[in-house]
């Protein structure tokens, strides 16, 4: 299945990470978004249609990240994947904003 910029429908949450991930030919590239979708996917819902994702249910599920204790590092990660996930369904038109946009990522420090 290929989606066009256009092309709406009501997409699920899974087929919506299956979709952005099958891009990516680099099997490492697609392991890191995976890494960071698959358990927002399991979070949300796999049913839950991207639509109806709203900043406050990306917002809950920052909040589980932090307390898992993940370092900066790996915060930073995820929230810079969860927000191209979302700029990239706001390409294909399925949503108007990225519900992410408020994720305040972690500063990390800087080396000389």
């Amino acid at each position: 299945m290929t989606l066009q910029k256009g092309d709406t429908m009501k997409m699920k949450l899974k087929e919506a990470v299956e979709l952005f991930l099958d891009q990516y030919e680099n099997d490492n590239t697609r392991r890191a978004y995976a890494q960071s979708l698959e358990p927002m996917r399991d979070y949300l819902g796999p049913d839950y249609t991207v639509e109806r994702i709203k900043p406050t249910d990306c917002a809950d599920y920052w909040g589980c990240l932090i307390e898992n204790d993940y370092s900066k590092a790996t915060l930073r990660k995820h929230g810079k994947n969860i927000r191209t996930f979302f700029n990239w369904l706001i390409r294909l038109d399925e949503i108007q904003i990225n519900p992410a946009r408020a994720f305040r990522l972690p500063n990390l420090p800087r080396y000389h």
